[in-house]
This record gives C-alpha cells, structure tokens and sequence, in this order.
C-alpha cells in the first residue's frame, strides 16, 4: 500500500521535523492515512529511548505549533519510550499493523 499524495508531504515534514536522534520510530496512523477527504487532525506515535525524554517532550511542543501553522491540522503526537512499547508489545503490535511506518 502506498500513502496518499497528502499523507506523504506529512510524512516528510514529520520525518524532517522530529530529529533522529530523539526518535527512534514515527508512525503515522488514523484517519488521515486513508486519504480521507477532510481529516480533523494527524496522529503520530513518536517511540524514543527514556534518556531522550526532555528532547521529546520539546520537540512535541515546538512540532505542534510548526504544524499547525503549516498544515492547518492539528498534530496529536504521542510520545512512547521503547520500555513501555516493550512492555505492551502485543497490543501496540496490533495497533500498528494499522499505522505506516516512516522510520
């Protein structure tokens, strides 16, 4: 399966946006991967080593503002630790499997 046209100008900024070194794993998920003629908004899922907390947690801020302005949506990023994805491995597993992956 291949992301919309739309989906794709998000996935970069995203991808651009939120810095490696912070995140490990984005995904892109919901509604809006769908194509779905008007979304509300953009969910992401931002999975981050723990030692990496405080950069998240600033670059969510800084992000959602960002985006805002640029997209018109608003962007609801939830921020995971690798242990916490660990820990509920076989839930978000399956919540993913509807997500797209962008790193």
């Amino acid at each position: 399966m291949n992301l919309p046209t739309r989906a794709k100008e998000v996935a970069l900024w995203l991808d651009i946006s939120l810095t490696r070194d912070t995140f490990c794993e984005l995904w892109l998920f919901g509604s809006f991967t769908t194509d779905k003629e008007q979304p509300s908004d953009v969910d992401v899922h931002g999975v981050f080593e723990e030692r990496n907390m405080q950069a998240a947690r600033r670059q969510r801020s800084v992000a959602r503002k960002m985006f805002q302005t640029r997209f018109g949506l608003p962007l609801h990023l939830t921020l995971l630790t690798t242990a916490e994805v660990q820990e509920v491995q076989q839930s978000v597993q399956t919540m993913l499997r509807c997500a797209w992956r962008l790193r």
